[in-house]
């Protein structure tokens, strides 16, 4: 087997393989988000809403992420999910919305405490520490959230650029292959008046 031939299977292999997790369901997703709400597992459960969310825009999604993010205490998240949802559907039933928005008071109740909470950054200037006690530095907790983890395969770039190096692969196995029949490419198929 040429070279050529064992590039373009590869070739195949790995734009199948890529377009395999783009074509997962929705209700795959949030059937995978489900479980692994359910098991506790709340960060990988967001990562399956949100697949199930761009592909879908189904807003009940957002309640789903809202929770998921309550559950790890990132309000802000959460908070943000509920109001999107409430925002994207403004005709849901009138019980969903009560407890959507029974839930957003609750999320503000915490993040008001969380606030009030945080202490002010000491004064270092006024501090009279005896010599021989050693100087303690207390650091404020952050109140921004860490981004969250995406896996490499949910990044658009990622998809991109592979598809670029297996266009230039593809690309340069055909030519090799054209060009190892030994002929001339610039002569034509058929010979001139041939095809009259």
């Amino acid at each position: 087997m040429s070279v050529s031939k064992i590039l373009l299977i590869l070739i195949a292999l790995i734009w199948a393989g890529g377009h395999a997790q783009a074509d997962v369901p929705v209700s795959t997703h949030y059937k995978r988000g489900l479980n692994l709400y359910k098991e506790g597992r709340y960060s990988q459960a967001i990562l399956e809403f949100e697949a199930a969310y761009e592909r879908s825009k189904l807003p009940r999604l957002l309640i789903n992420m809202g929770q998921a993010h309550y559950e790890l205490e990132q309000m802000e998240q959460a908070l943000n999910c509920f109001e999107r949802f409430l925002k994207a559907e403004p005709s849901a039933p009138a019980e969903l919305r009560t407890r959507v928005v029974h839930r957003m008071s609750e999320v503000q109740k915490k993040l008001a405490t969380r606030r009030e909470s945080v202490l002010p950054p000491a004064k270092t200037a006024n501090l009279e520490l005896p010599s021989s006690s050693p100087a303690v530095f207390l650091s404020q907790p952050s109140l921004i959230p860490r981004p969250k983890a995406v896996h490499l395969v949910h990044r658009w770039w990622f998809w991109g650029t592979l598809s670029l190096a297996s266009a230039s692969v593809l690309g340069i196995a055909l030519g090799v292959s054209l060009n190892q029949g030994g002929g001339d490419l610039r002569r034509p198929v058929f010979p001139p008046g041939s095809m009259q």
